[in-house]
């Protein structure tokens, strides 16, 4: 088991650093999200963050998110109830499906104000050499702990202090720089020109939901799977949006 472990909490850390995400834009289709992880996850082994190529699977990024939820960090909702018909038409265009569901933070969703947010919850104490058993137990109450707050930095940090031990300040302040360059390359593969309403439109989109527009559209051509049919599709996007650079 203990060969399974550290792959296992690399790969929350991993997603917990993808997640960083919500800074920019407040919900995420739930299915763009491996693809976000193994995005990041590529910067972190070449940053030599991480050794294992484990958290390179898709399957270990949805399992993360599905913990997250279920620990309640994380919310699910219907994309059909909370996105404009345009958001929503110019996501299937990007291969979303219209009955998809969108991932927020728990807390984000009612409304909560950032600065009403309690302070950070003191981290699990590891106490020693632990089995992986009850290390993983001890982890998992971290991060139930943190959903008072929902804040993804504190939680970023604190899976990986389980990753390295026991660490000095010097060590955590630079921790938190990894969550802050993830949350920058995140950023970097956003358009910088000022999108347009879509053609045609009657309101066009929300300036948050083209946000997530945005990051979906950069995602799928920054990844080398793209065929012709979604290639025509985002040219039509790009036109309607000006989301090339």
């Amino acid at each position: 088991m203990a060969s399974l472990l550290y792959p296992t909490i690399d790969s929350y850390w991993i997603a917990s650093c993808s997640l960083s995400a919500f800074d920019t834009v407040p919900m995420i289709p739930r299915s763009i999200v491996p693809l976000l992880s193994q995005w990041i996850a590529t910067h972190l082994i070449a940053g030599r963050r991480t050794i294992y190529r484990e958290v390179l699977s898709t399957e270990s990024s949805r399992m993360a998110v599905e913990v997250f939820m279920a620990l309640g960090f994380l919310t699910e909702i219907p994309a059909k109830d909370k996105l404009a018909p345009d958001t929503q038409i110019s996501l299937h265009e990007l291969g979303i499906s219209t009955s998809e569901t969108l991932i927020a933070l728990a807390n984000n969703d009612d409304g909560h104000d950032e600065n009403n947010q309690q302070s950070p919850p003191t981290p699990v104490s590891v106490g020693g050499s632990q089995d992986p058993e009850t290390m993983m137990k001890i982890l998992m109450a971290q991060i139930q702990m943190n959903r008072a707050n929902s804040n993804m930095a504190d939680l970023c940090q604190q899976i990986d202090a389980y990753r390295l031990g026991s660490i000095s300040q010097r060590e955590s302040f630079q921790n938190k720089l990894v969550f802050q360059k993830c949350l920058k390359q995140i950023k970097g593969i956003l358009p910088q020109a000022k999108s347009r309403q879509r053609r045609g439109g009657a309101g066009g989109i929300p300036e948050m939901e083209e946000r997530m527009v945005q990051l979906v559209y950069a995602l799928r051509t920054s990844s080398s799977c793209s065929s012709m049919d979604k290639g025509r599709s985002f040219r039509r996007i790009s036109e309607a949006y000006s989301l090339r650079r």
